[in-house]
């Protein structure tokens, strides 16, 4: 029987921690970028465009948000009181939807952010490099 030494295991092991560290520490960050994607597209069918309502006063486009809800989580949702009957309709008036629409067209956009995030967080841990790209919706 004969034993096998792997030499450098112990920096392979540090790297694959700080990999891992960071990897943990950006999980949010990764899904509110891919979260921005969806407010700005979520924006644009709630300003009227697509066939939606006339916008008068922009509460609602403005009330689209994104934010980052807990360790490894984000979410961008519209906060005016309004914002459901809009996107489903009501008995009175008819379906308007943004949300939907922006989650079908940004999709693909998004898992691409959010997977270029993350990679970028693996060649941080691997180069020391420094993680960039768009910090907000209006930026990219």
């Amino acid at each position: 029987m004969s034993d096998v030494r792997v030499i450098g295991a112990a920096k392979i092991m540090g790297e694959l921690a700080t990999i891992t560290g960071n990897l943990m520490g950006q999980r949010a960050e990764a899904c509110l970028r891919a979260c921005y994607v969806f407010e700005r597209r979520a924006k644009w069918y709630a300003s009227g465009n697509s066939g939606g309502p006339q916008v008068q006063t922009g509460t609602l486009r403005s009330s689209i948000q994104s934010r980052k809800t807990a360790a490894d989580e984000a979410q961008v949702a519209p906060s005016a009181e309004y914002a459901a009957f809009v996107e489903y309709g009501t008995s009175r008036a008819g379906a308007f939807p943004y949300m939907a629409p922006a989650y079908e067209s940004g999709k693909d956009e998004a898992g691409k952010v959010l997977a270029a995030h993350l990679a970028a967080c693996v060649s941080f841990g691997k180069a020391g490099g420094s993680l960039t790209g768009p910090a907000s919706p209006a930026e990219g």
